[in-house]
């Protein structure tokens, strides 16, 4: 007696979710790939590089940067709203390569979307602290995990549009 309301609950629930999801991939693939590319912002890329490749690549050195060297560089809490909102437009331009690369393209978006995760994770792990006065204890491993999403999810969107559209290929690389 139970089961069919919640039958009916879970099927409307993931239809509900299937029609947004189709109505925003609608919405995107109406943009134009210069409107996606005007939707990056500017962020501090060395420095973001700087504090991911500390955290990807450890040597004996790891410890060597301090959290508020590593604030400075993603760009306080400027940068980490740049980061996200970047990270949603990487999102749709991967989407976007993903037109001339079935296959690799959505491959690479998966990956680049669970780094996006990560990265809304991390930011909001920084903004709890930050909010608890805990960002000395905490933020610094969460700096490093957003830092280190938004590197790779840089990466994997430079080597995509490389494979699938080396034409565009410098307009992306020159804005992110």
């Amino acid at each position: 007696m139970l089961c069919l309301p919640v039958l009916g609950f879970l099927a409307l629930s993931y239809a509900l979710y299937r029609a947004r999801f189709y109505n925003q991939r609608r919405k995107l693939l109406r943009r134009s790939w210069d409107d996606l590319l005007a939707s990056i912002q500017s962020v501090n890329n060395h420095g973001i590089s700087t504090v991911a490749l500390a955290y990807l690549n450890p040597t004996s050195e790891q410890l060597r940067m301090q959290p508020f060297e590593m604030w400075a560089l993603v760009g306080r809490q400027e940068g980490l709203d740049a980061l996200n909102a970047n990270a949603q437009a990487m999102l749709d331009l991967a989407l976007y390569a993903a037109q001339w690369d079935h296959v690799e393209g959505r491959i690479v978006g998966e990956m680049m979307r669970r780094d996006a995760v990560r990265l809304r994770q991390a930011t909001r792990q920084i903004r709890m602290a930050v909010l608890n006065e805990k960002a000395e204890k905490f933020a610094a491993f969460e700096l490093q995990e957003a830092a280190a999403a938004y590197h790779l999810m840089r990466h994997r969107l430079h080597g995509l549009y490389k494979a699938s559209n080396a034409t565009l290929y410098p307009a992306i690389a020159g804005a992110i």
